[in-house]
């Protein structure tokens, strides 16, 4: 099961961009994020009965507990760039 700290950059602007989507009903965000959390295609949940549907849904659990696991990092080097990195509030 993922969490924070298995995330990738890519899968969390998708997670963004779902949970962000405000024409996107909840059921159908959902969906996405489940597909993308558990790496199961939309189809295949789609073809899933409800109760195997209802067994995945606690892996969305980390996304809704507003903690990001891990420390924050004071930098980040992307190839032969260095980056600081710092909280905004």
């Amino acid at each position: 099961m993922k969490n924070w700290n298995s995330i990738t950059i890519e899968e969390y602007q998708l997670i963004y961009g779902i949970i962000n989507d405000a024409k996107m009903i909840d059921f159908e965000k959902e969906v996405k994020l489940i597909s993308i959390i558990n790496e199961i295609s939309e189809s295949e949940l789609d073809a899933m009965s409800i109760d195997k549907f209802k067994e995945l849904k606690p892996s969305l659990d980390f996304l809704h507990n507003g903690k990001i696991e891990g420390k924050l990092q004071p930098y980040m080097k992307v190839d032969k760039d260095k980056f600081k990195s710092y909280l905004i509030r």
